[in-house]
């Protein structure tokens, strides 16, 4: 059993977020940078990538949460795969990178959320 609870988590956010705004602020794309970053065919994707567009292209579209979304290339590839996505990403730099980034045609698929809760009282 974790000795860290989960409020006590959230004592982290602000150190989180400073890390990847720098990481992001750093690079125009911070992951991936291939052409082929929003492709859904899972030959050109690594291991992980291939396995989870496989099988969300087998079960079809749904509704996906994307957790810590980064610049929203998962976000993108589900959407094109049909699923409605809420994508959440903790960095403000990130989501910025990532509202451009949203193809014209898969952003009504998609809903951009920036995380600013850090766990204390009255944020929201």
């Amino acid at each position: 059993m974790s000795d860290i609870t989960p409020a006590a988590a959230f004592g982290h956010v602000p150190q989180i977020r400073t890390f990847f705004d720098r990481q992001y602020a750093a690079h125009e794309r911070y992951w991936w940078r291939g052409e082929n970053r929003y492709s859904v065919d899972p030959m050109v994707h690594t291991e992980f990538h291939a396995t989870l567009l496989a099988v969300a292209a087998r079960r079809g579209p749904g509704v996906a949460l994307d957790l810590g979304a980064g610049e929203g290339a998962d976000a993108i590839r589900l959407a094109k795969l049909g699923y409605q996505v809420d994508a959440v990403e903790v960095s403000a730099v990130a989501c910025e990178h990532s509202h451009p980034g949203f193809a014209p045609h898969v952003h009504s698929h998609i809903k951009l959320i920036a995380a600013r809760s850090t766990g204390r009282a009255g944020d929201q």
